[in-house]
């Protein structure tokens, strides 16, 4: 367990070294606006599960529990919180409490993405972790109105379990590195980035299970390269699942936003097909 007093750099952070990293740690700015300016309330849920301990980063501990989750400083200021143990689950700010103190993720260790709404509104959150949350099986409203301007590394992160994806970036400044993740089970990714800054080649994305993607994006955009591939890779996904869109049984209505693809080009091959073969309705910043 790393404990620190006020901030301090982490000695090893998952996602590199010889072995991962099994704490939780965060960075918490108390003066942040939420309880009071010398004070952390961990967004802990009453029925949460948990085995551990709470380092403050001040040289206090606490076993880690729900009855645990405040704990009061000698005087305001920036702490890193590490949280060590086998169980982390049960962790919701959905736009409250103290969302405003939390800066940074800098390792997940064993914390358990299960809860819907885990860091909605935390709009000074950055996250410089590279490892992934012990398990995750939710992404709705995740990282919804995370407002800083951040590009984090999510590639690492399984999302194979994950059926609901809606609003995970809804209102947020990030363009978060998802390129890589397993979609093949969400159904719904309605409001995914809907006003965020995600600009990203998704092509590799299996999108066959996909039944709802209204307003993916609706305001943000795509680069025409990454709009092109986008496209064309989700559009061959498709194909290969279901020839000439046969049998094909969801009805997609997607809002790419201002995303322009390149006329005469694969991309809008790829686009034209999707309407013709598959059924999609397709809003976006038409071609250049």
């Amino acid at each position: 367990m790393i404990g620190v007093s006020h901030i301090s750099v982490v000695a090893f952070r998952g996602g590199g070294g010889s072995a991962p990293n099994p704490d939780f740690i965060s960075t918490w700015d108390t003066t942040q606006a939420g309880s009071a300016s010398d004070t952390v309330v961990l967004p802990l849920l009453s029925g949460g599960t948990y085995s551990g301990t709470i380092d403050w980063g001040d040289g206090d501990t606490s076993p880690l529990s729900y009855a645990n989750r405040q704990h009061t400083y000698l005087s305001g200021g920036t702490y890193t919180i590490t949280i060590s143990g086998n169980t982390l689950q049960g962790w919701r700010f959905n736009n409250g409490g103290d969302k405003a103190k939390i800066t940074d993720v800098s390792n997940w260790g064993t914390f358990e993405l299960v809860d819907s709404e885990a860091f909605y509104g935390c709009a000074n959150l950055i996250v410089t972790a590279t490892d992934s949350p012990k398990s995750i099986s939710t992404l709705k409203n995740t990282f919804a109105n995370c407002t800083t301007t951040s590009s984090p590394d999510l590639s690492a992160w399984d999302t194979s379990s994950v059926t609901d994806a809606q609003g995970f970036l809804y209102f947020s400044n990030w363009n978060a590195d998802v390129e890589a993740w397993d979609v093949s089970s969400i159904t719904t990714f309605y409001g995914f980035g809907w006003s965020s800054n995600l600009d990203r080649n998704l092509g590799d994305w299996n999108i066959a299970n996909a039944t709802s993607f209204y307003f993916f994006l609706r305001a943000a955009a795509f680069s025409t390269e990454n709009y092109d591939a986008t496209l064309i890779g989700w559009e061959a996904n498709l194909q290969a699942a279901y020839p000439g869109g046969v049998g094909y049984p969801a009805t997609i209505n997607i809002d790419f936003g201002g995303s322009q693809f390149t006329l005469g080009g694969a991309g809008e091959t790829a686009k034209n097909s999707l309407i013709l073969n598959f059924g999609w309705t397709i809003s976006d910043g038409g071609g250049i």
